[in-house]
């Protein structure tokens, strides 16, 4: 019985251990996204509009955007540049357009008119701000590195030096 536990035991730390080891893998897909912003500090929110990416890495198991906070950067950089410090952004995401329209719909819905009807929000359009995709393969554990700058070689010599026979010279 003792045995019989131990082998458990000792086998789901070993699984354990593979998952902690093993690189997370990515893949390039489309996906559409919109960013939302809002302040604490006043009632002002900015929707993006819906946008594409051709290029936006997820994860290929849960399909989760590989560095969503990255977007959210962008976001809330645009605006700071729009004198609108102090923003939480959050981005929003899904590789299928209608789905994304209906979540889009339901947040704008949400500020415009509240719960109870009455229009709580100053909803604003994030007015010339654009998501740029991110690389994330400087990101990836598997990722080849950057070849290491060396030496230069000297160059091989025109007639290389004949190798050396195993025969006697006295041998016909």
């Amino acid at each position: 019985m003792k045995k019989t536990a131990l082998c458990i035991l000792l086998s789901a730390f070993a699984a354990i251990v593979a998952m902690a080891v093993t690189p997370p893998k990515a893949e390039v897909r489309k996906l559409y996204v919109f960013g939302f912003a809002a302040s604490f500090n006043d009632t002002i929110v900015h929707f993006t509009d819906i946008q594409e990416l051709d290029s936006a890495w997820t994860d290929t198991k849960t399909h989760f955007l590989e560095l969503r906070q990255q977007y959210s950067y962008q976001l809330r950089n645009f605006l700071w540049g729009q004198q609108l410090p102090n923003r939480t952004c959050v981005v929003f995401y899904d590789a299928d357009r209608k789905k994304l329209e209906k979540r889009y719909q339901k947040m704008r819905r949400l500020y415009t008119t509240g719960r109870d009807g009455k229009a709580h929000y100053d909803v604003r359009q994030a007015e010339g701000f654009s998501f740029t995709a991110i690389d994330y393969r400087p990101y990836m554990a598997d990722a080849d590195p950057q070849p290491a700058v060396t030496a230069p070689q000297p160059a091989a010599p025109a007639n290389p030096p004949t190798p050396p026979t195993t025969r006697h010279p006295d041998a016909p």
